[in-house]
């Protein structure tokens, strides 16, 4: 067995609309220890494993506020991925007026797509693994997948959020 199916074993993805370890608002993480350090690795291993742009640690069974999520640069009508994130207690600090309709899927309801409408551009902050705060901001498709897993952490699906126009 490779290690990264070992290590799937031991933090299953979750899945289901209504399963309620999805549904519940996460705590915040206060200690930036060696654990939180690892689960990050986990959950960025994990996140390509499933072959997703973004994970929540809720959808590992971690009911804390810790998301990993990919970077990208649009070139035209082409996105280069530039690596990954891991954002811890993200809080988002402004937004556009400006908004984007995306059709989005979550690893955690395979099977199901939809439109929803996510700001172009956002200002968050967060804290590294290593406990550093960072103010940025981010826009396109990358804050498009911030403000998906953001959601997460406060008990809330893209399906929530479906829209028809």
């Amino acid at each position: 067995m490779k290690e990264i199916e070992k290590i799937a074993f031991f933090y299953p993805l979750i899945t289901g609309e209504n399963n309620p370890i999805l549904r519940n608002h996460c705590k915040e993480v206060e200690t930036f220890d060696q654990e939180i350090q690892d689960f990050a690795i986990i959950l960025t291993e994990l996140m390509y494993h499933y072959e997703g742009v973004g994970l929540a640690a809720p959808q590992l069974w971690k009911q804390i506020r810790m998301v990993a999520v990919t970077q990208w640069k649009e070139k035209g009508k082409k996105r280069i991925h530039l690596g990954e994130k891991i954002l811890i207690n993200p809080v988002l600090l402004e937004h556009s007026q400006e908004t984007i309709l995306f059709e989005e899927w979550c690893l955690s309801l395979p099977d199901t797509f939809g439109k929803v409408r996510r700001y172009q551009t956002i200002k968050i902050s967060y804290f590294d693994e290593q406990g550093h705060k960072h103010t940025e901001q981010f826009s396109g498709y990358n804050a498009i997948i911030i403000q998906h897993e953001m959601d997460h952490l406060e008990g809330i699906l893209f399906v929530d959020k479906l829209t028809k126009s």
